[in-house]
């Protein structure tokens, strides 16, 4: 396809002597950083404020002074608002984020406050200058600033509604069918035990590096800030990051000339309406903020096989999608295979191993890797303790193969309905991006093992994804006759592939109605391995838990490990994993005497805990409770004053 020819530059840019310009700049900067130093210090020496608190809020107080000085003073812009201000709060974002993460390093490094906030006064002036004076105030109009601009203005002026409407749908429906999901609600709970001073793989024990807590830091402290819920901030945070993902994917389409902007606002809104109307049991999970995250990166891969020559990428491009990429290896290192599998297609695509090197690419594997290196230096707990034990427990153990492939059916419905509604179209090959990409996110569903909803989430997203903008091309084409049609397999497709993600974790109304106690905060103990039993419920009942571990995990897996050893024929490692069950079962009882939960919750799936009663010297303690509730394998136990009673734990009347 021949190349398009540029456009002319219009506009006026800024002519004064550089010199000028960084003066003007800096006076102004002055001015806004002296605002944000004395509002910052002020507030933090209040009580109940924290050196984050206070810096975010006092960085968002002098950001409407910064505007209007940089814009009339510092660059003499006369780019109208509309077009200024979304890049504006764009870099607002940026400055943002680093004044939350630099305090919240300080902290982690023992720094006082003092020194983030001057480090903020030098970090933040430079990167302002760099963004305002080269993108947000620049009045030179070229092509990528029009195709920006105008798919922007367009998308907010057409779907805001739409967008409001979704949202706020998603947000009732997740909390009236699915409440926040265990993974997510645990998270949270980390989050408020480290801001009590507890540490990260010592005193709380996350199984996942600590990007998966990082993640959620921000709405969870803001909710603090505000009095909100932090599952409602957590729902709102992931409705806005799933906005952004999505929206950002349309802009990358029109701007590489795949899809016109009308269709690129409609594909937009449909995978926004995907990702938080349909996602269910995974809504919120890490992996699912991960993979909406990834989608600008093949959006943009999509635009260099379609158009390699004219309307090349720039910085702001790359950028978008490499910081994507990157969140979602970071995420789960496992998720590197897809971004690897996208360059290896592009590079055979374009008959190019240069491509490889594309910078998006480049950046997402530079910022990956800079992340492992720093939480190695400042988690070494988790690389010398957690990790073994990992390896030897939860990630040795896997469904068989046969029942992942069962597990993965709904993912081959999108393959069949896009195979049909490829064969339609002349341009294959920018939803093949997208496939490609889904096919990919198996390999890390079957190397995980678990046969979890979420892990195949980025898989069936990716997949959706394809089959969506696949029919947009056909449509914008005219391609095909019968849209009702394609309508129909493309959604019937997509309908069945979120299936699995249907089924709720919730716990049932009779527990939480016999626990919860108007203006109680218990204490909330577990006997069992499953995550799902013991969160969200804690925070239902507006409880507090006391374990390190989500849930009695490393004896689950022990468990399971000695009798595939068992199975095996190799009883060295049967020994080994019955004494690291024996060790872990010691520990748990230990804590629990020094600290009885006035909650305690037993689930009796699988042996675990009846060998725990039987074997292990927990029974005693059961007896110190009486049975309030209990729904299927699920039982709750309130403590009662009566510890010279040794026999059998009382059972009250219950319903469930």
């Amino acid at each position: 396809m021949p190349a398009s020819p540029a456009p002319e530059v219009s506009g006026n840019r800024d002519k004064r002597p550089l010199s000028i310009v960084v003066a003007t700049f800096g006076g102004v900067g002055i001015a806004a950083t002296l605002c944000y130093f004395l509002l910052a210090t002020t507030l933090v020496a209040l009580p109940g404020i924290s050196p984050t608190t206070a810096s975010v809020v006092a960085y968002i107080l002098s950001a409407g002074f910064s505007y209007y000085g940089h814009r009339r003073l510092s660059f003499a812009s006369k780019r109208s608002h509309a077009a200024a201000i979304p890049r504006f709060l764009t870099t607002l974002t940026v400055g943002l984020a680093i004044a939350f993460l630099l305090p919240k390093g300080g902290e982690a490094l023992g720094y006082p406050p003092m020194a983030a906030f001057a480090a903020i006064c030098v970090v933040i002036p430079a990167t302002n200058f760099a963004l305002l004076r080269l993108w947000v105030f620049d009045d030179g109009a070229d092509y990528e600033a029009s195709v920006v601009e105008s798919y922007f203005s367009l998308f907010w002026a057409l779907a805001a509604l739409t967008v409001a409407l979704i949202g706020a749908s998603a947000c009732a429906l997740n909390a009236w069918r699915w409440g926040t999901v265990p993974d997510t609600s645990w998270l949270i709970t980390v989050i408020e035990h480290i801001d009590a001073g507890e540490r990260l793989y010592r005193d709380v024990i996350e199984t996942n590096p600590p990007f998966s807590i990082w993640l959620y830091v921000f709405p969870v402290q803001f909710a603090d800030l505000i009095g909100i819920a932090p599952e409602s901030a957590v729902r709102l945070y992931t409705i806005l990051i799933c906005l952004a993902g999505t929206s950002l994917t349309g802009w990358m389409l029109v701007c590489g000339g795949i899809l016109k902007r009308r269709s690129a606002v409609i594909v937009s809104l449909v995978l926004f309406s995907i990702t938080v109307l349909i996602s269910g049991n995974s809504f919120t999970e890490r992996d699912q903020i991960g993979a909406v995250l990834a989608l600008p990166l093949l959006a943009l891969a999509a635009w260099r096989i379609a158009l390699p020559e004219a309307r090349r990428p720039g910085p702001l491009h790359w950028l978008t999608a490499a910081t994507g990429a990157c969140v979602f290896a970071m995420v789960k290192p496992y998720y590197a295979i897809v971004v690897i599998a996208v360059a290896v297609y592009l590079a055979l695509r374009r008959r190019d191993m240069r491509t490889l090197f594309l910078p998006e690419f480049v950046l997402s594997g530079v910022g990956t890797a800079s992340y492992l290196v720093l939480i190695y230096l400042l988690y070494p707990d988790f690389f010398a303790k957690l990790m073994p034990l990992l390896r030897d427990t939860y990630m040795a153990y896997r469904m068989p193969t046969e029942i992942l492939l069962w597990l993965a059916m709904p993912g081959f419905v999108l393959i069949a309905a896009y195979a049909f509604c490829r064969r339609l179209t002349n341009r294959p090959d920018f939803p093949d991006v997208l496939m490609v990409a889904s096919l990919a996110a198996w390999l890390p569903f079957f190397v995980q093992g678990k046969g979890w909803p979420y892990h195949a989430y980025p898989a069936i997203l990716f997949g959706s994804a394809a089959l969506v903008i696949g029919v947009a091309i056909l449509f914008e084409k005219h391609a095909s006759e019968s849209r009702v049609g394609l309508v129909t397999v493309a959604l019937a497709a997509i309908l069945a592939g979120h299936l699995r993600f249907l089924p709720s974790e919730r716990p049932a109304d009779v527990l939480v109605a016999a626990a919860l106690r108007p203006g109680e905060h218990p204490t909330v103990g577990m006997l069992g391995g499953g995550i799902e039993t013991g969160h969200p419920f804690t925070r239902m009942i507006d409880g507090q838990w006391i374990e390190p571990y989500c849930s009695d995990w490393i004896a689950v897996y022990a468990v399971r490990r000695e009798r595939q050893a068992v199975a095996a024929g190799d009883m060295v490692e049967a020994k080994r994993f019955e004494a690291m069950a024996a060790q872990y079962l010691s520990d748990k009882k230990a804590r629990l005497l020094r600290r009885l939960p006035q909650i305690l919750i037993v689930d009796k799936r699988g042996q675990l805990v009846p060998e725990m009663l039987a074997k292990f010297g927990f029974a005693p303690i059961l007896a110190r409770y009486d049975r309030i509730a209990s729904s299927g394998s699920v039982e709750i136990y309130r403590l009662v004053d009566r510890t010279s009673f040794a026999g059998p734990a009382r059972h009250l009347p219950v319903s469930g």
